[in-house]
């Protein structure tokens, strides 16, 4: 696969922020995602407010609007990384499902983290087996109620 294109384009995006001296907060993200027919597609996370809060759309939204804009769904790899430190890492939860919902092929798709890669059926089915886990503990656990005054 073509992560070291993947890795150049999140550069790229990395330097132009950098260098358009924009704040860059901590935990801001670019998304880079390659398609099935080997086409790169790009997105940074955006901060607005509305209602009196900030509202993060991550990354990974805006790189999937670009690839649905060119007719696209079908996903070889992601790759995201901090706008800060360049540091790779995992999608959030609500990421991965949305982008294994697009397309049934999308479960073998490869998250790029450095010089490993983890499919994202792997990460879903471990991360709903760490939250059954959870859940059944707290069903064995007596229900706590504290005296609020």
């Amino acid at each position: 696969m073509n992560y070291e294109g993947m890795f150049e384009v999140a550069q790229h995006i990395i330097q132009e922020k950098r260098q358009s001296r924009q704040f860059i907060c901590p935990g801001d993200t670019v998304c880079v995602l390659l398609t099935k027919s080997g086409n790169f597609y790009a997105g940074t996370n955006c901060k607005s407010m509305q209602m009196g809060r900030i509202f993060n759309a991550h990354a990974e939204l805006q790189a999937v609007q670009n690839m649905l804009s060119a007719g696209e769904n079908a996903l070889s790899a992601v790759m995201l990384l901090d706008l800060r430190t360049g540091q790779p890492f995992l999608p959030c939860v609500q990421c991965i499902g949305y982008l294994m919902s697009l397309n049934p092929e999308n479960y073998a798709c490869q998250i790029v983290l450095g010089k490993d890669t983890v499919t994202m059926g792997d990460i879903s089915q471990s991360m709903y087996s760490a939250y059954s886990q959870n859940a059944q503990s707290m069903q064995n656990q007596p229900l706590m109620m504290q005296n609020v005054r």
